[in-house]
């Protein structure tokens, strides 16, 4: 596909995707994607970065910020992209952070931002405990000072002489905190 104009490429949710090119794709709504919906299964180019060359999935960490209760509520990510589960997340090698839509810092370069906070789906039972990787607001239903919930940040490369293989730290925060999101495309 070539060429595609003031039109974008609009897919259903169980679509795939591979080996476009959607040029020219600069559309007058500042908010608006080259391509909405579908998964790539294989790399395309957008010059509005909303692919990928080689068909990885995106990730961002959002702007706006949201409370326990509010974490998993529809809308919060972009169309295309949901409330993220660590393990979805957990191997950035084979993601793309998408700085178009996701949360920057002045040396983020074209990578996420370091030692930011977001919530993270844990993938456990509903659960407010203060234990970090468990802790989920009540499976996101609380925003009460005493309920607890899992948010993760990549931790940089601080004086650490190598890199290290896990970048992330988590930590629980009180459901009640207001606190960025971790987004991953469907």
């Amino acid at each position: 596909m070539a060429n595609v104009g003031e039109e974008c490429l609009k897919l259903s949710t169980n679509s795939t995707f591979g080996h476009n090119v959607l040029l020219n794709s600069g559309l007058s709504d500042a908010t608006a994607r080259a391509v909405l919906g579908g998964s790539p299964s294989a790399g395309n180019i957008c010059d509005d970065e909303s692919c990928t060359r080689r068909g990885e999935r995106r990730y961002y960490l959002t702007t706006a910020l949201f409370d326990g209760a509010e974490a998993d509520d529809p809308g919060n990510c972009a169309q295309g992209f949901h409330f993220a589960s660590l393990y979805e997340i957990l191997d950035i090698s084979s993601l793309r952070y998408d700085k178009s839509l996701g949360f920057n810092k002045l040396d983020s370069g074209q990578g996420p931002p370091t030692q930011t906070l977001g919530w993270i789906r844990t993938g456990a039972n509903a659960e407010t405990s203060v234990a970090s990787g468990v802790a989920n607001c009540s499976a996101w239903d609380s925003n009460v000072l005493e309920n607890s919930g899992t948010t993760v940040l990549l931790s940089g490369l601080g004086n650490s002489p190598g890199l290290r293989s896990n970048p992330w730290s988590a930590a629980s925060f009180t459901c009640l905190s207001n606190i960025k999101i971790w987004c991953v495309e469907n």
